[in-house]
């Protein structure tokens, strides 16, 4: 069954149709009034894929119900009318609502708005949390949050969040944390930092520490590289 998190887009684009049905309207009828196309009426009715948060308060006063009628859960929807409404920071005063909350309804918000919710609760999401509505958060947002998860907890929390941190950003923590707790520290976030700067600190740990100490991260250095370390290391040993 087809579902974005708690919203079951099968059982919402079944409740769209049956109300659109009981109106006497054609999709093409209700995409005009809706100024969409009629495909996406469709897709929402075959449960492809869920209304734009957007159009959902149209589509509550379309059919005369509510939106906790179209999504099917008053729960989800009661938090999704305080954003539709601009009141996202009455979400942070209501303690019924937690961070799992909030990571189910991101799938169907703007960017701007999910950002702005996220503001709201940033102190209250862990690093586990996080890793659930990364996706749905600005890369500028994730990105000053990475700087701080990395001078608290270390680099290594950054993994589950990594693809979604700016390469430049993580570059830079790569730098920083290589030369105060050594390359061994960015196994978890090697893929995600770029071959040159790996190379780079590649060649300055092994002139400092030796060849041995890359053997975690030597998968992700560039093969040309390695290859020029290793002969450099061997030579170095056959010297009398």
């Amino acid at each position: 069954m087809m579902k974005t998190n708690n919203f079951d887009m099968i059982e919402t684009g079944k409740r769209i149709s049956e109300y659109r049905r009981k109106n006497d309207m054609t999709q093409l009828e209700l995409a005009d009034k809706l100024s969409i196309s009629y495909q996406a009426v469709s897709n929402w009715e075959r449960g492809e894929s869920m209304p734009d948060i957007s159009k959902l308060p149209e589509l509550a006063e379309i059919f005369n119900v509510s939106i906790d009628d179209i999504l099917g859960n008053a729960y989800k929807a009661k938090i999704i009318d305080m954003i539709v409404s601009g009141n996202i920071s009455e979400i942070s005063q209501d303690e019924r609502i937690n961070v799992n909350d909030l990571i189910n309804v991101a799938p169907i918000l703007k960017p701007a708005q999910i950002n702005e919710v996220f503001k709201q609760y940033k102190n209250s999401f862990t690093i586990n949390e996080l890793c659930g509505i990364a996706p749905f958060i600005s890369r500028e947002v994730l990105d000053a949050l990475a700087k701080k998860v990395c001078d608290v907890d270390g680099i290594g929390e950054l993994c589950g969040i990594a693809p979604f941190i700016s390469r430049e950003v993580l570059d830079d923590l790569a730098k920083k944390v290589c030369d105060v707790d050594g390359i061994g520290e960015l196994c978890g976030i090697a893929p995600f930092i770029s071959r040159e700067v790996l190379d780079d600190l590649a060649k300055k740990v092994c002139d400092v520490d030796g060849i041995g100490n890359l053997a975690e991260i030597a998968p992700f250095i560039s093969k040309s590289i390695l290859n020029e370390l290793i002969l450099k290391n061997a030579n170095i040993a056959d010297e009398p």
